[in-house]
């Protein structure tokens, strides 16, 4: 029971990534003035939170070594003990209040609420893993925490698109132009913020592109180049049939579901980078 440990710790860390993308997801319906319901996002806040409580669980067996039956004292002695269980600690209470935010607090109090609780979400979840060997608290975990914010954000967008675009209220031209746009900037910020992560793993393996950290990178890397050549045929080309007809336009959602997939791939091929050894 325990071997499959470290593959439900990365399985939970991935879904973790794809509920928090619904999430930023929903703030940039906000922004779009699009009238969401609000029950698919205190779902994903309440998974988000389970993921939370899963990762505490088995991390802290990962780390003591222990099975199932300690998990109590695996608890009590990683909490206590380290920076990571802190760090767990922080993400759960976020969660929790990112959750309680949703169904307790006005609207002022809840936007303010959830966008601080995802900060600190995605801060601890990027910390989980190489760049936090540079210190839980430096300039590292910032750049990844960037990265990993542009990415679940890019996702979430395609997702809650596709999902409201045929919605009578949705005026889909600006719908659309508004997705495209916001799409460049999280394309921008994850290859600026990847680009400067990737140097310094790239460093951290010794140039060494014969590695299997190296061969993960440069998969990754693939991922996202194919991702943005898509993005770039929508916006170049399909979003023109869309300004033209005014109208949803089914190959320009074609490509953003074959997109969404290869950010859902480079979030599995990132998690399993969190894992592996640079040198190896």
């Amino acid at each position: 029971m325990t071997e499959s440990l470290p593959l439900l710790a990365q399985l939970n860390h991935v879904v973790s990534l794809i509920l928090l993308a619904f999430v930023f997801g929903h703030a940039f319906l906000f922004l779009c003035h699009i009238d969401y319901q609000r029950n698919l996002l205190k779902a994903s806040c309440v998974l988000l939170l389970s993921t939370m409580v899963i990762d505490l669980a088995v991390t802290s067996l990962l780390l003591t070594e222990q099975s199932w039956s300690a998990l109590s004292d695996s608890l009590i002695l990683v909490i206590t003990k380290s920076q990571i269980g802190l760090l767990l600690v922080i993400k759960l209470l976020a969660s929790l209040c990112l959750v309680l935010s949703q169904f307790l607090l006005t609207a002022v109090w809840r936007q303010g609420c959830t966008v601080l609780s995802c900060l600190i979400i995605s801060y601890s979840l990027a910390a989980n893993g190489h760049s936090a060997e540079a210190g839980l608290w430096s300039y590292a975990v910032v750049i990844h925490t960037t990265h990993l914010l542009a990415g679940c954000t890019w996702l979430g967008m395609i997702w809650l698109y596709l999902y409201y675009q045929t919605r009578a209220y949705v005026q889909i031209v600006y719908f659309s132009q508004q997705l495209s746009e916001w799409a460049l900037i999280c394309f921008l910020a994850i290859l600026l913020t990847g680009f400067a992560d990737g140097i310094r793993m790239w460093q951290w393996s010794q140039g060494n592109w014969t590695t299997h950290y190296s061969q993960l990178l440069g998969l990754k890397l693939g991922f996202l180049l194919l991702a943005l050549v898509l993005a770039a045929y929508n916006r170049f080309l399909r979003l023109g049939i869309i300004q033209q007809h005014g109208r949803i336009d089914r190959g320009f959602n074609h490509i953003l579901l074959i997109e969404s997939l290869l950010l859902v791939g480079i979030f599995i091929v990132a998690t399993t980078l969190a894992n592996t050894d640079p040198s190896s």
